[in-house]
């Protein structure tokens, strides 16, 4: 259960940083 949450983690991480990179486009 430990890496499911890690990989939730990262994955709302990289949604984050997809969303600001589109801001920053």
């Amino acid at each position: 259960s430990s890496v499911d949450s890690d990989d939730s983690i990262e994955l709302e991480i990289r949604r984050f940083l997809a969303e600001k990179a589109k801001v920053s486009t």
